[in-house]
């Protein structure tokens, strides 16, 4: 108890600001196996406002926060107070780490199950992404953004907050320091990371548009630093002193149980190009055993975003193109995959062991792939059939040729550049012949890290089962 009142003696001051988080904070594990790796224990995770998501809370009616034109003022000073609470209960973690957990426990209204548990110094921020279902709210969520890690932080800071963070660096000095006012300035960077959650996201903009109203708030973010850097190039920290930084992280993108539309592959196709990054990017598919109408559409959808999100060039056979673009990713180091295979099914079994062995860990997949981290999850299928099969792929010094079962060439294999409208057959019968009159596949633009093997020296065209695994 004595804790507790010395405690309550030095920070209860903060009591006001941690009760606007009490309803907006959480301690949780993270939602999904597959996130597991990359966050392997629990996080406090902050849910802050939006312009549009006012008319779900279920908050008492003086806190809600409703955007009216008229009253854009009020939203916006409710919303800066907001963050700077987050700020200073993130300056406390920083000085004194029981009274971090004490101001979570009294104020925050959070419940540990363990007092001993260690409670990473760290927040996760999601803003809500949905409800944009009025014009009105359209165009709102950049400047939610902008407003939470511009620098508007740094230039418009609240009196009450600047002396609230004066109080926490005299406690600084008093708890660290043994009375010591002129201890080293405290630099404290608070991760935003955005949280897209696809297309089921009901928006008036659209839920792609969503999407790229995060590549806005990042580009006007970056400008509005730029600006002030170029303006404030010595941002030193005087000594005893606290300041507090949000930064944007870049965007946790979930297309979990998506339709895979045109959009959504021209929409992320397009931000990668133009630098957008992704924290997490999650995706599952599901491979019907019938073809549907428009399966060819659904695959070149499917291609497109592989390519986007791997750097590679992908075929028509999703799980085979996946592996295909993974053996020469570039831009992505860590990997998780649900592998909910049919066990009946011994011969697609097999079939995908050997792709996951070239995509993952063959001898092109160690010169060429950026992989560094890999979670395989959720494994159904895994007979001695199926290992037998991975490892011939995985102990070959001619990887292709033995996934796609074809013969030795007379040539070395290589790495190629398909030329822009080159003629690509595609489509062969069960013997591996080209069907007389079908369609050639052409692209528009030249095709990297084509893999040449089985060549005879001879013929000008490919054989149809290498093409596979370009």
């Amino acid at each position: 108890m004595a804790g507790n009142e010395v405690l309550e003696h030095r920070w209860g001051f903060l009591s006001s600001w941690c009760a606007l988080l009490k309803k907006r904070i959480s301690y949780t594990w993270p939602g999904r196996e597959e996130e597991m790796w990359d966050l392997q224990k629990r996080q406090l995770s902050v849910s802050l406002p939006t312009h549009f998501d006012a008319s779900d809370s279920e908050e008492s009616e003086e806190d809600l926060f409703f955007f009216d034109e008229e009253d854009d003022d009020n939203f916006r000073r409710k919303f800066q107070n907001l963050r700077e609470a987050l700020a200073l209960l993130s300056a406390v973690a920083h000085v004194d780490q029981s009274a971090w957990k004490y101001l979570l426990t009294t104020y925050c209204g959070l419940k540990f199950d363990n007092e001993d548990d260690e409670i990473p110094a760290q927040f996760q921020i999601y803003l809500n992404l949905e409800g944009r279902e009025s014009l009105k709210w359209a165009d709102t969520f950049d400047f939610d953004l902008v407003k939470i890690c511009g620098t508007h932080q740094r230039k418009h800071p609240s009196r009450n907050y600047l002396n609230a963070l004066k109080r926490i660096a005299f406690w600084d000095g008093i708890i660290n320091g043994g009375g010591r006012m002129d201890l080293p300035g405290k630099d404290i960077y608070i991760p935003v990371r955005p949280y897209f959650g696809g297309l089921y996201i009901k928006s008036v903009d659209g839920p792609m548009e969503v999407m790229m109203d995060i590549w806005r708030a990042e580009e006007k973010i970056r400008i509005k630093w730029a600006k002030y850097n170029q303006k404030q190039p010595d941002q030193r920290i005087a000594p005893g002193q606290i300041r507090c930084t949000f930064v944007l992280e870049p965007v946790i993108a979930d297309f979990n149980d998506n339709m895979l539309l045109p959009e959504m592959a021209e929409t992320t196709e397009w931000l990668i190009t133009n630098n957008q990054w992704f924290s997490q990017f999650s995706l599952w598919l599901q491979f019907d055993h019938e073809r549907s109408a428009d399966a060819y559409g659904k695959a070149k959808v499917f291609g497109r975003l592989m390519k986007a999100v791997f750097d590679s060039t992908l075929r028509s056979k999703e799980f085979e193109a996946m592996c295909s673009a993974l053996v020469v990713n570039r831009t992505t180091k860590k990997l998780s995959m649900r592998l909910e295979m049919d066990a009946e099914d011994q011969t697609n079994s097999n079939q995908w062991w050997k792709w996951l062995a070239y995509g993952l860990f063959s001898k092109r997949a160690r010169v060429c792939s950026s992989l560094e981290t890999l979670s395989l999850m959720s494994i159904c299928s895994l007979s001695e059939e199926d290992m037998s099969a991975f490892a011939a792929v995985l102990s070959s010094d001619h990887p292709e040729e033995e996934l796609c079962g074809c013969p030795r060439g007379k040539m070395v294999e290589r790495e190629a550049t398909l030329k822009r409208d080159a003629p690509i057959r595609w489509q062969f019968n069960d013997r591996g012949q080209y069907r007389s009159g079908s369609e050639l596949l052409r692209f528009a633009t030249p095709v990297n890290f084509v893999r040449t093997f089985s060549d005879d020296g001879k013929s000008n065209w490919r054989k149809p089962k290498p093409t596979v695994a370009d």
